[in-house]
């Protein structure tokens, strides 16, 4: 994992596990391989989920010469098919949220001239109305970009 999410994955963490993370001038593919390499894992087929970019794909074949890489579509894609009662739930609320939020309080609202900052404080005051304070991804007008809320830390 990326070094600057670490604080934040440990604070999650349930039950003690080794994480490995690369810097930004390093690559997540040679600490893949080298965790692999260290299990006394050298070779055999590993399997990539859809949304890898070919990019991970090709530099892990290049860390790890001995492994066949191969699609696990089967597996990831039969297994984001399945939703338990709660997930759906979950996903019927973030969606109701999410629309209420952009047709109330944001399309409303919309003038010639705002700026993202201004747009995103219009999301981030349509989600706190409607109950959600913690952070969201428009927090400090950052539509479209990355999100905060993902990548803080309770530190943070």
């Amino acid at each position: 994992m990326p070094g600057f999410e670490e604080g934040r994955l440990r604070e999650k963490l349930q039950f003690p596990a080794e994480v490995r993370v690369w810097q930004e001038d390093e690559g997540p593919t040679k600490i893949a391989a080298s965790a692999l390499g260290d299990r006394g894992i050298r070779t055999g087929r590993v399997g990539l989920e859809e949304t890898a970019p070919f990019t991970f794909f090709d530099h892990l074949r290049g860390a790890a010469p001995g492994f066949e890489c191969v699609s696990a579509d089967a597996v990831t894609i039969a297994c984001r098919g399945r939703k338990s009662a709660q997930e759906l739930e979950l996903m019927r609320l973030a969606c109701e949220a999410t629309c209420g939020v952009f047709f109330r309080a944001v399309f409303a609202s919309l003038k010639e001239g705002m700026s993202q900052e201004d747009i995103g404080k219009l999301v981030e005051g349509g989600f706190f109305e409607n109950g959600f304070a913690r952070r969201s991804a428009c927090s400090a007008g950052r539509i479209g970009g990355a999100c905060r809320t993902a990548r803080s830390s309770r530190k943070d």
